[in-house]
């Protein structure tokens, strides 16, 4: 049986945050997992992959934005994004009676960040840095994968064979999503089976699986 790691941001999850796309509807001989949360960052669908290189023979990844970074609390993960408020992502609830503290001091703390101390064009660089070193290390372990992007790379990785859209494109605009989203970035529930179903013609088409 085939393992596969589907891994991204809100692209990846519907309207209500619920259905996780479902490539299981076409691959049922497949073990899907799903790793896909709100405001994903690329360094954690990084960290995700390099975690688990050896669990996984297929990774479906969607890269998505520079400006999002994860913040721990013990050992919480929490996905955040400069330029959004996610709702429903606090209260957390390993920490619901300090639910309220957590919540205006994260937000403090990303206000003051990114005032004083982001560099939007070193994050840039840095998630094309992130983006090329996961394509050489599924290479180097013989993985399977197809790729997307939210917003556009500058890669040095030239191959496209496994990009579902040009890396130098937002999947949005290349392959007309954006008409479809809620204002979360999300897919309602039929268009993300639909992307379920592109994705896995396109995988069959590279004989993926």
């Amino acid at each position: 049986m085939i393992k596969i790691q589907v891994n991204g941001g809100s692209l990846f999850l519907d309207s209500n945050q619920q259905l996780h796309l479902p490539l299981e509807q076409n691959l049922k001989e497949a073990q899907v997992e799903h790793f896909s949360v709100p405001a994903k960052s690329n360094q954690s669908i990084v960290m995700d992959v390099y975690k688990n290189i050896d669990k996984f023979d297929i990774f479906v990844l969607n890269f998505t934005y520079a400006d999002r970074f994860p913040l721990w609390i013990d050992d919480h993960q929490i996905e955040m994004s400069a330029g959004r408020i996610i709702s429903g992502m606090l209260p957390l609830p390993k920490f619901v009676k300090n639910a309220n503290f957590l919540e205006d001091n994260i937000e403090k703390f990303k206000k003051m960040y990114y005032q004083y101390f982001c560099n939007m064009d070193y994050n840039s660089m840095f998630t094309n840095m992130l983006v090329d070193s996961c394509i050489a290390l599924l290479k180097q372990h013989n993985k399977k994968f197809i790729l997307s992007t939210c917003e556009p790379l500058n890669i040095r990785e030239s191959e496209s064979e496994y990009w579902y859209n040009k890396p130098t494109q937002s999947i949005y605009d290349s392959k007309t999503w954006s008409k479809f989203l809620d204002d979360q970035g999300h897919l309602p529930e039929q268009d993300l089976y639909r992307l379920s179903r592109e994705i896995f013609e396109f995988g069959s088409a590279k004989k993926l699986w």
